[in-house]
C-alpha cells in the first residue's frame, strides 16, 4: 500500500521518532537534478523527517549529486534530458508512493514546515492541492525577495500530470480531473536559484531562452509562454524585449482573473520603471489598481514612482495606504513587506526627505520592531542617526545593535556600509569580532574581510581571504575583492599579482587576456564592495591596471621606454578600453567609502589615464565626490563641464551645496537649469520656489508653483505650499 512508506530520516539515519503520533499519510518528496552538489544538501536537510520517500530523477549529472541524493535515503531514477521539463517530473511521478507529492528543487529550502502539522492537515482537508508560497531570493544584501503561490502538494493520482516544456504546471490537470480544488497553505518554501551568481554560473537566462522561442514558436497565442519569455528577458536586462513579451501576453488573456495576469502586469510595470518611462508606468497602475484592489504591490509601486520624482508629500500618502490595506493576497505575485516593513521603510525614507527626523526614525524603529533582520530599515536608520554631528558613533552603534538583529549578515552588510561612510567601523569591531569567529556562512566571513579592509588591517583581510578559500561560495569574487585591495593599499605587488592568479589572471603577457575562470566581468556587490568575477567581460581589466600602476619597470629592462601601464593599455582595443573605464568606478568608490585616501589618489591618476578626461566620466566622478562629501572636488569637476553636459541630479546637487552656503542667488541659477532638463519632476518647481522665496522673489515663486501644477498636475507638494494663492 502506498501508505505503508517509513518515514525517510537523513544521513545519520536517525529515527524520525517525533512524527509517531502523526497521522498515518505518506508524503513523496519527488525532484529533478542536475549537477546541484553544491546546494542538494540543504534541501534534503530540510526535508528531514517530513518525506515518507525521496524520488529523484537526474538528467545527467557530472558531479557528486547522485550520490548525496542516495545518501540521504533518495531513490534515484536516470533519464536523458529533453529540453522538456514536464517529461522529468512526471517521470519522478511515475516512482511515487505516497498519498501526497511534494515538489521541490534542488535549489530549494523548506521553511516551517512542522512535520505532525502538515500531516494534520493532509489527514482533514477535502483539497486536491495545496498553493505553497515560494520566496524567491534575489539578492540577500539587499533583503531583496519575491513571493507567488505554486502548487507543490496534491494528492498522488495518475491523472495528475505536468504539461508545459518550461515553467510546467500541474494545475490543468488537477482542474481537468474536477476531483476538488485548492487551498492556501501556510508553510513557505525558500528558491536560492535566481540569485544573481547562481544564475550567472548555471546558464538558466540562456536555457530557458531558448526553450521558451520553441514554445512561443509553436504556439504563437500561448500568454503564459509569453509572459515566461519575458520574464527571462527581464533577467537578462533585455528590457525592451522583455516589454513587447509581456504586453503581448496580456493581450491574449482570456480573463483578467487568469492566475497569472497579475504578475504579467506586475512586470510590465516594473520594465516601463526600468525604461525610465514612469509616466506610462503611472498610467498601467491606475487601471490596474482599479482590476486588482488587493494588490499591495501597486499601491507601493505607485509610492516609489512618486519618491523617485521628488513628490514625497505623495508618497507619504501611498506607503500610508499600504499599512492601511496590509501586505498583498498570496494570489498575487509580490515583495514581502510591502504592507508592514517594507512600507514602514520607504515611509521613513520619504519623512527624511522632508525634513521630519523624528517621524523619520519612529518609521525605521517601527519596521525593525516588525522585522528585526530587515537590512535596509537598520542601514537607513544607522545613517540617519550618524549625519547628525551631535551623535556619538559609539552610541548610535549601541542603539542599533538594541533595535535590530545585528548579527544577521543582511543588517551587517547595511550597517558596515554606512559605518564605513563616517569612518566608524571601529566602533563595530568589538562586537563583529566575536561575531566573526563564530562564522561558517561565506556572507558573513566575507563581511568581516571587508570590516577589517574599512579599518586599515590589511594584512588581516588578506589573511582572513586566504585562510578561508575556498569557502565564500558565490562571494568568493567579493572576497577576492576585497584581499586586492587590502594588497593594493600595502603596496604588496605579489600579493597582487597572487590575489589575480586565484581569480583566475593568465599573467602580465596579453591585453586584458584571463583564463575561463575570469571571464564574468566585474560588478559591485550590493554590500557596496568590489569584485572579481561577476557580470560583463573581462573581469581582471581594471585589477591589472592598478597593479601596472604600481608596478615600476625593472631598471635597465628591455622595451620601448613606455611605462608598463601605457604599454599595457595600448594594446587594449576600444571595447576593452570601455569596459577597464567602467570596472574602475567600483574600485573608487570603495576607496573613497573607507577613506583611503592615498590608495584613492593613486587609482585615481589610473582612472584620469584611461579616460576620466571624457566630459561624461567628469560628471560621474564629481557627483561621486558630491555624494561622499568632497564638496570642492565634486564642484571642480563639475564647474569645467560645459552646461549641456550638467544632468539635473548634478544641478541639483550643486543647488543644495550653493543653499547650505547661503547663496541662494547661485542655487537659483542650478535649480532653473535643473528644472530645464527635468520639467515633470514636481520636486523640482518645490525646491526652485523655496529658492526664490529666500531670495524675497515671491510672485515668482507662486507662478513657478502655478507652473507646476499646469506641467505635472494638482500634487499634494503644491497643495502644500499654500502661500503661492496669496
Amino acid at each position: 500500500m502506498k501508505n505503508d512508506l517509513p518515514a525517510v530520516p537523513g544521513p545519520s539515519d536517525a529515527p524520525a521518532s517525533s512524527l509517531n503520533k502523526a497521522p498515518a499519510v505518506a508524503i513523496s518528496l519527488c525532484m529533478i537534478v542536475k549537477d546541484e552538489e553544491s546546494c542538494l544538501p540543504a534541501c534534503l536537510e530540510s526535508a528531514k523527517g517530513l518525506a515518507n520517500q525521496i524520488v529523484v530523477v537526474d538528467t545527467g549529472s557530472r558531479d557528486h549529486t547522485p550520490d548525496i541524493a542516495t545518501r540521504y535515503g533518495a531513490e534515484v531514477y536516470h533519464m536523458e534530458w529533453r529540453n522538456d521539463f514536464s517529461a522529468a517530473r512526471n517521470e519522478s511521478l511515475r516512482h511515487a508512493k505516497g498519498d501526497w507529492i511534494l515538489i521541490l528543487d534542488a535549489d530549494e529550502t523548506l521553511a516551517n514546515w512542522p512535520a505532525a502539522e502538515v500531516r494534520q492537515t493532509l489527514a482533514s482537508t477535502s483539497a486536491e492541492a495545496f498553493l505553497i508560497p515560494v520566496e524567491s531570493v534575489a539578492d540577500a544584501a539587499s533583503c531583496s525577495s519575491m513571493l507567488h503561490s505554486s502548487v507543490r502538494f496534491f494528492r498522488n493520482r495518475p491523472q495528475y500530470r505536468f504539461v508545459g516544456d518550461l515553467h510546467e504546471q500541474i494545475i490543468p490537470s488537477i482542474l481537468g480531473a474536477g476531483l476538488g480544488g485548492f487551498e492556501f497553505a501556510p508553510w513557505r518554501v525558500r528558491h536560492f536559484g535566481y540569485q544573481r551568481d547562481v544564475v550567472r554560473s548555471k546558464g538558466k537566462i540562456d536555457r530557458n531562452i531558448g526553450i521558451l522561442h520553441k514554445v512561443v514558436r509553436d504556439n504563437p497565442f500561448d500568454a503564459f509562454a509569453r509572459y515566461n519569455l519575458g520574464v527571462e528577458y527581464f533577467r537578462s536586462g533585455q528590457k525592451e524585449l522583455a516589454l513587447a513579451q509581456f504586453q503581448r501576453a496580456f493581450s491574449l488573456l482570456a480573463d483578467i482573473r487568469a492566475s497569472f495576469a497579475s504578475m504579467v502586469v506586475w512586470y510590465i510595470i516594473q520594465t516601463l520603471i526600468s525604461l525610465r518611462r514612469e509616466e506610462e508606468a503611472l498610467s498601467v497602475l491606475r487601471d490596474a489598481r482599479e482590476a486588482f484592489p488587493d494588490y499591495t504591490d501597486l499601491i507601493y509601486l505607485t509610492g516609489l514612482i512618486e519618491f523617485e520624482r521628488g513628490a514625497y508629500s505623495s508618497a507619504v500618502s501611498e506607503f500610508m495606504q499600504c499599512l492601511e490595506q496590509g501586505e498583498s493576497s498570496p494570489r498575487h505575485l509580490t515583495v514581502p513587506g510591502v504592507g508592514t516593513y517594507r512600507a514602514l521603510w520607504q515611509l521613513g525614507r520619504c519623512q527624511e526627505k522632508l525634513g521630519n527626523s523624528a517621524a523619520a526614525v519612529e518609521a525605521y524603529v517601527h519596521a525593525l520592531r516588525q522585522d528585526r533582520a530587515f537590512g535596509p530599515a537598520a542601514g537607513s536608520l544607522a545613517g540617519l542617526l550618524l549625519r547628525d554631528p551631535g551623535t556619538d558613533p559609539a552610541e548610535a552603534w549601541n542603539v542599533l545593535r538594541n533595535a535590530s538583529d545585528w548579527q544577521e549578515p543582511a543588517v551587517v552588510a547595511q550597517l558596515l556600509g554606512v559605518f564605513e561612510q563616517v569612518g566608524q567601523v571601529a566602533v563595530m569591531m568589538g562586537d563583529l569580532e566575536g561575531w566573526a569567529s563564530r562564522q561558517t556562512d561565506p556572507w558573513a566571513l566575507y563581511l568581516w574581510a571587508e570590516a577589517l579592509l574599512a579599518v586599515g588591517d590589511y594584512s588581516r583581510c588578506i589573511g582572513v581571504v586566504k585562510d578561508h578559500s575556498g569557502k565564500f561560495g558565490s562571494w568568493a569574487p567579493r572576497a577576492l575583492g576585497a584581499r586586492f585591495l587590502a594588497a593594493f593599499l600595502l603596496q604588496d605587488v605579489g600579493e597582487m599579482q597572487a590575489t589575480l592568479q586565484d581569480a583566475g589572471w593568465s599573467g602580465p603577457g596579453g591585453a586584458g587576456r584571463t583564463s575561463d575562470a575570469g571571464r564574468e566581468g566585474h560588478k559591485s556587490g550590493g554590500d557596496g564592495g568590489v569584485s572579481i568575477g561577476g557580470e560583463g567581460a573581462p573581469a581582471l581589466l581594471p585589477y591589472q591596471a592598478l597593479l601596472l600602476g604600481v608596478a615600476e619597470k625593472p631598471q635597465g629592462a628591455p622595451g620601448d621606454g613606455l611605462p608598463p601601464l601605457e604599454r599595457w593599455y595600448g594594446q587594449l582595443s576600444e571595447e576593452q578600453r570601455q569596459q577597464l573605464l567602467e570596472g574602475l568606478w567600483p574600485v573608487l568608490e570603495a576607496l573613497l567609502r573607507i577613506h583611503a585616501a592615498d590608495g584613492f589618489a593613486q587609482a585615481y591618476a589610473v582612472w584620469e589615464f584611461v579616460g576620466g578626461r571624457n566630459p561624461q566620466a567628469q560628471l560621474r566622478m564629481g557627483k561621486l565626490f558630491l555624494t561622499n562629501g568632497l564638496p570642492e572636488l565634486g564642484v571642480e569637476h563639475l564647474s569645467s563641464l560645459p552646461a549641456d553636459v550638467l544632468d539635473a541630479d548634478a544641478l541639483g546637487m550643486l543647488a543644495s551645496l550653493a543653499l547650505e552656503r547661503h547663496d541662494a542667488e547661485t542655487a537659483v541659477a542650478f535649480l532653473n537649469g535643473a528644472l530645464k532638463k527635468d520639467p515633470k519632476n514636481p520636486a523640482r518647481y518645490t525646491v526652485l520656489a523655496k529658492a526664490l522665496r529666500l531670495l524675497g522673489r515671491e510672485a515668482d515663486a507662486r507662478g513657478l508653483i502655478q507652473q507646476g501644477i499646469a506641467v505635472c498636475g494638482p500634487r499634494p507638494e503644491f497643495e502644500a505650499a499654500v502661500w503661492y494663492r496669496a
